[in-house]
């Protein structure tokens, strides 16, 4: 497949296997169905039901759009879902404990969000939440130990963002905790295995900088502390894939 056919027929989703062997090369992609709809930048999170769900994102011409998607890995096909109220790109979206999808902040026509969703796998419709205390797009999104949901960073009204703050989906409430001790955006974030959440590199928002710096946050203290710097300068997501491979010490 060229790189043109890759282009025209949206994001190809490729189906990695590893097998047993040690060799380097081991691992093997294959192409598997296209998405209804082209679009880049948009959220993407593995239901508890085996299903991928993609939404929002830009499209063709660089237009937003609000409608989403599921991935059936065993049919290999993309199917519409119920699209979310606001077309929206760089938002958080996470999965919470019981099963539904939130989605919060991200930038549209108008500017950069508060405004939160809620997906229900049950219905395949999205219904409002309580909007994020700081519009924010570009943050750091991580699903907590204990249910609750961490957004932090990215690029707020005027410019790069250190505020963090938690979603209490029993409560539909977002309150503030600890402020990130650098404003980041399009930065890596991963929880970790003691429950602590690790933010690294990205762009302090507004510039074209690229930093090495990275931060974990306690959400028993609720405070950020800083810690090794990367080798490399990253910006985008690559961090969170980087943690399900490779051990945290």
């Amino acid at each position: 497949m060229s790189m043109n056919q890759v282009l025209r027929n949206s994001m190809v989703v490729l189906r990695i296997t590893f097998f047993s062997t040690p060799c380097a090369n081991a691992a093997t992609w294959s192409t598997t169905g296209s998405m209804n709809t082209a679009r880049h930048s948009y959220g993407a999170v593995l239901l508890g039901n085996g299903k991928v769900l993609a939404c929002g994102g830009r499209t063709t011409c660089d237009l937003l759009v609000h409608s989403c998607e599921l991935f059936d890995p065993a049919a290999g096909t993309w199917s519409y879902t119920g699209a979310m109220n606001t077309e929206r790109t760089g938002f958080g979206m996470a999965v919470l404990q019981d099963g539904r999808v939130i989605a919060a902040g991200g930038t549209t026509s108008n500017g950069i969000l508060t405004m939160t969703e809620i997906y229900d796998p049950g219905t395949g419709l999205w219904s409002p939440a309580a909007s994020m205390n700081d519009a924010r797009s570009g943050s750091g999104f991580v699903v907590l130990n204990n249910g609750t949901v961490l957004a932090a960073g990215g690029v707020g009204l005027f410019g790069g963002l250190t505020s963090a703050e938690i979603y209490n989906f029993a409560f539909d409430q977002w309150t503030y905790t600890g402020s990130m001790l650098n404003a980041r955006t399009r930065f890596g974030v991963a929880r970790l295995g003691d429950g602590r959440v690790l933010a690294a590199a990205g762009t302090p928002g507004g510039t074209t900088a690229i930093n090495t710096t990275a931060e974990i946050y306690d959400p028993s203290s609720g405070l950020w502390s800083s810690t090794g710097n990367l080798n490399v300068a990253i910006i985008e997501r690559i961090l969170e894939w980087l943690c399900y491979l490779v051990p945290i010490p």
